[in-house]
């Protein structure tokens, strides 16, 4: 089960990461958005939900610069989808003259995150960051 810690709109969403869903933590007020952990929740559409409407809130009035860093040891491929639609609706922020920059990180012997990292780049056509984590 999913425990939200703390969610106010376009302010500080924090959720817990379990055995099979990854912690969330964005932060309006530093512009850094944080998806770490493993990533195969039972039901996508409602853990991915308080994420979705805080980005929808955050896009109406973001900062200068907002970094997303998605640093996941798996991602099944529903949950997949989820971040592709994530991304999506921060899209947006850089046609709007805001910088958006999206970190994308994968352990370095894990091929699939890497690919799925640039199959996500190729289809929003936005650039990633790549970084190689943990040993």
């Amino acid at each position: 089960m999913q425990k939200i810690i703390t969610m106010e709109p376009t302010s500080h969403l924090i959720i817990d990461a379990t055995k099979k869903s990854p912690r969330i933590d964005f932060n309006a007020s530093t512009g850094i958005l944080q998806i770490t952990g493993r990533c195969l929740p039972d039901d996508n559409h409602n853990f991915f939900a308080p994420a979705l409407d805080w980005a929808n809130d955050y896009v109406s009035h973001p900062g200068t610069t907002t970094i997303l860093i998605i640093h996941l040891e798996y991602l099944q491929t529903g949950a997949s989808i989820k971040v592709l639609e994530l991304i999506r609706k921060l899209m947006p922020l850089k046609d709007n003259g805001k910088e958006l920059i999206i970190r994308w990180g994968y352990e370095a012997e894990d091929e699939d995150m890497l690919s799925t990292g640039t199959d996500i780049s190729s289809i929003v056509k936005f650039p990633f960051t790549f970084e190689v984590f943990g040993n």
